[in-house]
């Protein structure tokens, strides 16, 4: 199994960005669900938060296609993993938070979206564009359990 659960850069000044990264403890709730029955590849950058049950993998880009094809499951956000999968002809479970599936995503794909409330439509940081870093002040959600932990795993477990 292949997860890419925070998207970014090495250069981006969060190491957590709430548009488009998974919460932590549904990560991390997810990957120990998976645990049992897959060996858990985890695409990141070495400054990256790490998951218990997981390998990462600090390998290039290059040497990180080929790695696609070896998996049974997928499950992304909207980053580097989620446009591979679907290059490559290969079905993933994208999670969305910040940006839509109808622009920067792909109907092949399982895409899941959050289930929380939002509450802030407009903030002044976001005025002129989106800060898809995260800024912390830019947070529209009424919580941090913005998907159902149930609907990700069986998105997983229908993956063609």
């Amino acid at each position: 199994m292949l997860i890419q659960p925070n998207g970014g850069s090495n250069q981006q000044y969060s190491k957590k960005s709430w548009y488009r990264d998974m919460p932590v403890e549904i990560t991390q709730k997810i990957i120990n669900h998976f645990a049992t029955k897959y060996r858990i590849l985890h695409i990141k950058t070495p400054d990256q938060i790490n998951y218990q049950n997981v390998e990462p993998l600090f390998i290039p880009h290059r040497e990180l296609y080929a790695v696609f094809p070896l998996t049974e499951k997928r499950l992304f956000v909207d980053s580097f993993a989620n446009h591979t999968s679907r290059a490559l002809n290969l079905q993933c479970v994208t999670c969305w938070i910040g940006n839509s599936h109808k622009i920067f995503g792909y109907e092949e794909n399982i895409n899941i979206y959050p289930n929380a409330k939002i509450i802030n439509n407009f903030n002044k940081y976001d005025f002129l564009l989106p800060d898809i870093t995260g800024n912390i002040n830019s947070f529209p959600y009424d919580t941090v359990n913005l998907f159902n932990i149930d609907e990700i795993i069986a998105a997983v477990e229908s993956q063609k």
